[in-house]
């Protein structure tokens, strides 16, 4: 995929020991933070979190992220653990929505997407699969603190023509 700069963009590179080992060789720059929604600022103040743009040097390729995150000072443990919790729970479509996933239909793979709250931050847990139901990627987006109000939002059913429009 290019940006519209004619840029190849990359997608990945979700766990900060990867970017950290990668920035350290020089083949990853960070380029500065990247908060998304109404609760950015509080989001980039969150020492467990980081948003951001970046390059990676792949391949022989110079790639941009203009958008990725991943959280800091986890174990590759807890990364593997919530990542198969998630494997797990979606599945199936039932399985899936029985856990409270949504299906994510930005995704180019079969893709799910969940709110989940880990201390007074919000984030917005994804998995991706191919078509033959193998995990591509999972990775996390910070939305913010907690809010009630925002996390009915998070909850809220949307008809389907709004569905629709938003595809």
């Amino acid at each position: 995929t290019v940006d519209l700069n004619g840029r190849e963009l990359v997608g990945g590179l979700h766990n900060w020991v990867k970017f950290y080992l990668e920035e350290r060789r020089g083949a990853a720059r960070y380029l500065g933070p990247r908060y998304k929604g109404t609760g950015k600022h509080d989001a980039a103040l969150n020492p467990y979190f980081v948003s951001g743009k970046f390059t990676w040097d792949l391949d022989g390729k110079h790639l941009v992220k203009d958008r990725g995150g991943f959280f800091v000072g986890v174990s590759p443990e807890w990364q593997l653990a919530i990542a198969t919790v998630a494997f797990f729970e979606t599945r199936s479509t039932e399985r899936a929505t029985a856990r409270k996933w949504s299906r994510d239909f930005l995704s180019r793979d079969v893709g799910y997407v969940r709110a989940a709250r880990l201390g007074d931050q919000v984030y917005k847990l994804c998995i991706r699969r191919n078509e033959q139901g193998n995990l591509t990627t999972f990775f996390a987006d910070q939305l913010g603190t907690w809010d009630a109000h925002a996390r009915r939002k998070l909850d809220e059913v949307l008809p389907q023509e709004v569905l629709e429009e938003r595809l």
